[in-house]
């Protein structure tokens, strides 16, 4: 079972995620990274995930053996992300990856997600920002109007 879900890293031996939930993938390197969706359609825990990826022109060429991947999904109030390397792809029936098992996994409960409301001057202007996050804080208007 994965530890209990707070910020930060965890140890992972059994991700806390169903079949047919949705995973966003990033491929390639910074600057030139390619992201899609798929959807989580088996696993072998400690071993590999299956994901059933889209077929988009392209992705392909990106899906090699070795190469690197970064999974993220949302499940219960908690986003997941982790590390991962492709194992191998099939394209029939459907483009099927099988990639590495996850040996760490970062995640964050957004439900206790802290912000802070500050207004500004009686128009009822005002921001709200994620502590937790450390953003440039975003602009709210009519923050006091009903």
């Amino acid at each position: 079972m994965l530890k209990e879900a707070n910020e930060g890293i965890l140890e992972c031996r059994t991700l806390n995620i169903g079949l047919g939930a949705k995973l966003q993938f990033q491929l390639g390197i910074k600057g030139l990274e390619f992201k899609a969706t798929g959807v989580l359609v088996g696993m072998v825990p400690d071993e590999y995930l299956i994901i059933r990826v889209p077929a988009i022109p392209g992705i392909l060429g990106r899906l090699d053996e070795g190469n690197s991947i970064i999974v993220r999904y949302l499940y219960a109030g908690n986003l997941y992300g982790f590390a991962s390397t492709v194992l191998t792809c099939i394209q029939k029936p459907a483009l099927i990856c099988f990639l590495t098992y996850p040996s760490a996994l970062e995640a964050m409960n957004l439900r206790k997600v802290q912000l802070s409301f500050a207004c500004i001057g009686e128009d009822g202007q005002g921001r709200v920002q994620s502590r937790h996050s450390g953003q440039q804080p975003g602009r709210v208007q009519n923050l006091l109007r009903q």
